[in-house]
């Protein structure tokens, strides 16, 4: 087969041109993304219930939910929370399900149970989870202006941003909405004997534009419309409400009204270069499924550009806050750093070991390799995200070794008298089986790590395809065009042809001779020195071959360091972190206080943080937010604040973990009665805390006494940081009882004296009015507060609520009538999984402490701990999905060793043969865990990955040696010869492959921080596993192998 591409050079040559257009097209139009294109299903039911408090939400709205969608199928896990005014109900199926299919199944449940649902409850809302639902990119609006024109600065830009191809929604946060207030004096009201529904009622049947029909007249139809639209805010001033006494009473009789902005639930500031922070809105973009972030961020840049030369203001600065366009940009740059460092490398030594002809011949692998990756993926449907990437990078030291065995064989060839095509032709006979076995070991390395289950399973699917895309891909370069174009490429060295003649001779006046003479005497000296190596090489194998005390004492050796290297990981010398965290250039700052604490509170304290921080040499920007949490942790509410600091070039400043540590230590003194954390953005998919203490049960005051007592324990344990668990402290609640006989006297209901309560707290909407710009909402609601002119504030005591009069048709009664009012303690949430109560203690790990060593110190310290019946403890967190994913790859590791296995035995048609190539896969490990060990890096998920493609890389070396053996036997050498020129012959194509797959990760693992586990993993072994094949392959081959020179 192989044979055909280069017996029809012009075909492959034209095959090749069109794969390279091909793959450069792919490179262009393939979808780029931050994550990997998933499907996730997850189904998120929010109900929001108005006013009421988490028990009641709990006991009416979502245990109802829960007993519904638990009897659904393939259900993973139902976790809930129940809060002030809010059920929130998630539904997780198991992976592989039809997300969209599960979404309807979720929503027919629901409907079927709506009924039971309290009438005062909104319509729940079933919306599916997609990673593509969240911000990739954020930017930021500042500048001297009030926060009302930033809003509209930032809404004139939204309309842009939306329009953009690929762009679901740009959400604005932090701005306010225009809104008009009815505010209703409560005095005036009682003056003209209303009530504030009646002011509602009119405003609302005020504003009416009702088509009426159509009438005939003079043989013609005209269509009739009632035009009583309101269609400006002055226009409610004059709206009549009532008459009195032959008098009407407008609404401006009772009330005043205000074109304003809405109620300010959050305030946001932005500060660049050291400056003052300035008030600051941001403008979030959402790709829709199908976008390509990379377009999108760049479309999205100029219109920001555009807007800042002509439409802003030059004092309106522009920050990003967040940017995941940034991540997939840094990966593609590393990826091509990477990938022209590898070929330099690839070049340099083929130059060293073979020549300057068969080094550009190899190392042209690397790109012609990934052209033809990217043509396959696009067609298959992937995405350019950051783990194709993460994939291709791990392939680089891998996907040369193929082609440097082939332009070494083909090289020796050369050397023979043959001619170019017959050396071509009879290094494709040599390679092609063993190539094409050591490929299929590699990729059945990777294959079972389709099997991996959960979140973790889906997420990393697009590993073992790209990588068995790139080595198939390296195949067919090694095997197809490296034999093809290598034939002319360097059969110029044995018969220049005519026109090579011909230069030669005009070249020769500029030096071409002294060159050439150069490059020969290279050559020369070249082969001496592997000569040389060879020989030395040849003669320790046989000192071992010919003495069983070295062999012995190389074998007690193995098994000691195996043994050795195994227990590195169970003591606890070597640290286990399944995404340990790296130095980044963005921190993120959490402040959380006690619910119930006005935004003004939260505020003042932010500024606090911020004088500390402005000083900060080390921060080139930042975004203050009051009312809303960071986007690492979320959350919304007075009670919480964050900020976002951009950091100084990292040359400039220490690593990020540490400046993590460094700075929450000063800033929790300045907030004692406030949580303060400082973190930075995950390595990995799961965005659980690295601990996380699961407690269930019935009661909540026992999970409650529970959860103390494990956060108590928790803070003692050295590395923990930020402990809390999932209770949160209130400040209590009103709640008015309801005299029902006293109702019933005044021919009212219990609804009716709700609503008025309701109204008089919050307000209502009355109408909206829609203007040429905008549609603006109209709230009716009470002013208490006289120094509040635009009536923003909420502050109202509780005795000016009961003091409010509700009409009867015996007059207009005070509430307090009827009512009675206590303060009680109230619950912010109540957590359920899958319908059982829980409270969780959760917190995050210094640097260098990992997640396992704390659980380790949890399970000693919970014998000591009281268990009641009936409640259970659950560690969970990143030591639940290290657990997992760990014993995923384990299998997967398995499952591979065994298909390596059997590909070997049908290639060599023996079982003993395959045994000797396998034990270079676990006897690898001496290399990899002390090496991790030695240079600090924990055996992360990252680092597994290198040990599992270790698996397939390492026989690779065992394959071409065993087979040369097996060819001398049947060249009728004696099985001791055939080891030993085996040996020999093999030992510049093992080195090669072997220096090149180091030298092209050692860069990567040295300046990456994040591919360092993996890269050191492959190196470490790749270099022990080379000493094994070298030694113990063939002493294994002289002690157990089969002796075949009597085969013909």
């Amino acid at each position: 087969m192989w044979a055909f591409f280069v017996t029809h050079r012009q075909f492959t040559t034209i095959i090749t041109i069109a794969v390279v257009l091909l793959g450069f097209v792919s490179t262009i139009q393939i979808p780029k993304e931050s994550n990997p294109d998933i499907a996730i299903p997850i189904v998120v039911i929010s109900t929001p219930f108005p006013g009421a408090n988490a028990v009641d939400v709990e006991s009416f709205v979502t245990k109802p939910i829960e007993d519904a969608v638990l009897g659904l199928a393939d259900i993973d896990e139902v976790t809930s929370s129940s809060s002030l005014g809010m059920s929130s109900v998630v539904v997780s199926f198991t992976i592989g399900v039809d997300a969209k299919e599960k979404r309807d199944s979720v929503q027919e449940v629901v409907d079927a149970i709506s009924y039971k649902l309290p009438t005062d409850a909104n319509d729940p809302n079933i919306a599916r989870v997609s990673f593509d639902d969240r911000p990739i990119k954020v930017y930021a609006l500042g500048g001297p202006y009030p926060l009302e024109q930033l809003n509209e600065f930032a809404k004139d830009l939204q309309a842009d941003l939306e329009r953009i191809p690929g762009v679901s929604r740009a959400p604005i946060v932090g701005g306010a909405d225009r809104e008009v207030r009815v505010l209703v004096s409560p005095q005036r009201l009682d003056q003209f004997d209303l009530s504030l529904s009646q002011v509602t009622m009119a405003i609302s049947r005020a504003n009416s534009n009702i088509p009426v029909g159509t009438i005939e007249t003079a043989n013609q139809e005209y269509s009739v419309r009632f035009e009583g639209r309101l269609t400006d805010p002055t226009q409610l001033n004059a709206l009549p409400i009532t008459s009195r006494g032959g008098a009407i009473i407008t609404v401006s009789d009772v009330a005043t009204v205000i074109d304003g902005y809405t109620t300010r639930n959050s305030a946001s500031q932005l500060s660049l270069d050291g400056q003052p922070a300035a008030p600051s809105v941001t403008l979030q973009i959402v790709k829709s499924d199908e976008g390509n972030i990379l377009d999108i961020v760049s479309a999205a840049d100029i219109v920001f550009a555009r807007a800042r030369e002509n439409d802003l203001p030059r004092d309106v600065n522009i920050e990003v806050v967040d940017d995941d366009a940034q991540f997939i940009k840094d990966d593609l740059r590393n990826l091509g750093v990477s990938g022209l460092q590898t070929s330099f490398i690839v070049f340099l030594l083929i130059l060293v070991f073979l020549g300057w002809r068969e080094s550009i011949l190899a190392s042209l692998t690397i790109p012609v390799t990934f052209l033809i990756t990217f043509a396959c993926l696009q067609f298959l449907g992937y995405t350019l995200n950051f783990l194709t990437l993460f994939s291709l990078i791990l392939s680089l030291g891998i996907l040369v070794d193929g082609s440097i065995v082939m332009t070494e064989g083909l090289h020796a060839h050369m050397q023979s008298s043959i001619t170019p095509k017959q050396a071509a032709l009879k290094t494709v006979r040599e390679f092609s089986a063993p190539l094409i076995a050591g490929t299929l070991t590699t990729v059945f390395a990777f294959v079972p790590m389709l099997l991996s289950s959960g979140l973790i399973g889906e997420f990393i699917k697009s590993i073992p395809v790209t990588v068995s895309i790139v080595l198939f891909a390296s195949l067919f370069v090694a095997l197809a065009l490296i034999p093809t174009f290598g034939m002319q490429l360097l059969s110029d060295r044995m018969a220049p042809s005519k026109h090579f003649q011909g230069f030669r001779r005009w070249a020769v006046a500029f030096g071409y001779n002294r060159v050439q003479h150069f490059f020969a005497r290279a050559q020369q000296q070249r082969e001496q020195m592997v000569k040389y190596m060879q020989d030395w090489y040849v003669a320790s194998l046989s000192r071992f071959m010919n003495q069983p005390k070295r062999r012995k004492r190389l074998t007690r050796l193995l098994v000691v360091g195996f043994i050795i290297s195994i227990a590195l990981p169970v003591t606890g010398i070597l640290q286990v972190d399944m995404f340990p965290a790296t130095d980044l250039d963005r921190l993120y700052v959490d402040v959380t206080f006690p619910i119930g604490t006005p935004l003004e509170i939260t505020m003042e304290s932010m500024d606090r943080i911020e004088s500390v921080l402005s000083e900060d040499d080390r921060i080139t920007s930042y975004l203050m937010s009051s009312g809303a949490g960071s986007p690492l942790r979320g959350g919304s509410g007075g009670h919480v604040g964050s900020m976002v600091l951009n950091l100084v070039d990292r040359s400039k400043r220490p690593d990020s973990r540490d400046l993590v540590q460094e700075l929450e230590g000063n800033l929790k003194p300045l907030i004692p009665l406030a949580t303060v954390t400082v973190s930075q953005l995950s390595n990995g998919p799961d965005s659980a805390l690295p601990i996380e203490i699961l407690l269930k049960g019935p009661e909540l005051e026992t999970l409650e006494e529970l959860a103390r007592t494990f956060e108590s324990e928790l803070k003692t344990i050295p590395g923990a940081r930020n402990v809390s668990t999932s209770i949160q402290e209130t400040a209590g609640e009103f709640v008015f009882e309801l005299d029902r006989a006293a109702i019933a006297q005044y021919g009212l209901s219990a609804f009716d004296v709700a609503s008025e309560l309701r109204t008089a707290a919050f307000g209502s909407k009355a109408t909206t009015i829609a203007t040429v710009t905008d549609d603006l909402d109209v709230v009716v609601k009470y002013r208490f507060n006289g120094n509040d002119d635009q009536g923003t504030k909420n502050r109202i005591t509780i005795d000016q609520l009961a003091s409010i009069t509700i009409q009867t048709p015996g007059g207009d009664i005070p509430l307090s009538r009827f009512l009675s009012t206590h303060l009680t303690q109230s619950r912010a949430s109540i957590s359920h999984t899958d319908g059982d109560r829980v409270v969780r203690v959760t917190s995050s790990t210094a640097k260098d402490v990992t997640a396992t060593s704390i659980f380790n110190e949890i399970r000693a310290r919970m014998e000591h701990i009281e268990i009641p019946d009936g409640y259970t403890v659950t560690l969970g967190g990143q030591d639940e999905s290290t657990q997992q994913s760990f014993a995923d790859l384990y299998k997967a590791m398995i499952i591979g060793i065994f298909l390596i296995g059997a590909l070997l035995v049908l290639q060599f048609n023996s079982y003993r043969q395959p045994l000797f190539i396998l034990s270079s896969i676990p006897l690898s490990l001496i290399g990899v865990l002390p090496g991790l060990s030695l240079i600090g890096q924990p055996l992360s998920f990252p680092g597994m990955i290198g040990i599992v493609a270790l698996a397939g890389i390492v026989v690779n070396n065992g394959i071409i040696l065993v087979d040369r053996i097996n060819e001398n036997q049947y060249n009728h050498l004696q099985k001791s010869d055939a080891i030993r020129e085996a040996a020999g012959a093999r030992l510049r194509p093992i080195l090669l492959t072997t220096i090149t797959t180091i030298a092209g990760l050692l860069p990567l693992a040295l300046t990456q921080p994040s591919w360092a586990p993996l890269g050191f993993a492959i190196i470490f072994g790749l270099l022990f596993a080379t000493v094994l094949t070298l030694y113990v392959v063939p002493l294994l081959y002289q002690r157990f192998g089969e002796t075949l020179s009597n085969q013909a």
